[in-house]
């Protein structure tokens, strides 16, 4: 009965910092963004609470991410998770751009030619550098930032413009 009960008090002691998050907040104008920083897995989330231009994006991202990791090195994180582009009207307005003009898409179809519109959208995100800015910021707390994956790509538009608008978008990140 006591190893049972010294057990529970370990487990009780030690999950809670196994399972504990952090997050930072920044006021953008008009919602707040967080950054969440999760202790079971070496990423980042970012959650806007609201669209944000380009500006705020950098300054925010910025921001959290010093308030997370003020010595600005993100040694061990692995990943950021941008969420649903649609929050970052500039970034998906940059895609469906890039997706009128690139060969792998099909405007008529609202589809890539060839393989998934996951893969296609990454390809494009990744070829014309379209986040470059948010890539910046995390350059300067020592990361490399590439496009990771994309889920859950919506295509919106006439029949005539049918263009990726909206994902889920995630960057790998490397020390560098």
């Amino acid at each position: 009965m006591r190893a049972l009960a010294l057990g529970a008090a370990l487990a009780a002691a030690v999950l809670p910092a196994a399972t504990a998050e952090r997050t930072a907040r920044y006021a953008a104008p008009g919602c707040e963004v967080a950054l969440e920083e999760r202790a079971t897995e070496p990423v980042l989330l970012l959650r806007p609470g609201c669209p944000l231009d380009l500006a705020t994006s950098v300054r925010a991202l910025a921001a959290l991410l010093a308030e997370l990791h003020p010595e600005r090195r993100l040694d061990g994180v692995r990943a950021l998770s941008l969420g649903r582009i649609e929050e970052l009207p500039w970034l998906s307005e940059r895609l469906s751009a890039a997706a009128r003009t690139a060969p792998s898409w099909d405007v008529r179809t609202g589809r890539a030619r060839q393989g998934t519109a996951e893969r296609a959208v990454a390809d494009l995100l990744q070829a014309g550098a379209l986040a470059r800015e948010l890539v910046e910021v995390l350059a300067t707390f020592g990361a490399e930032a590439e496009i990771a994956s994309v889920e859950k790509v919506l295509v919106g538009g006439d029949a005539g413009d049918r263009v990726p608008r909206d994902a889920v978008v995630w960057l790998r990140l490397a020390p560098h």
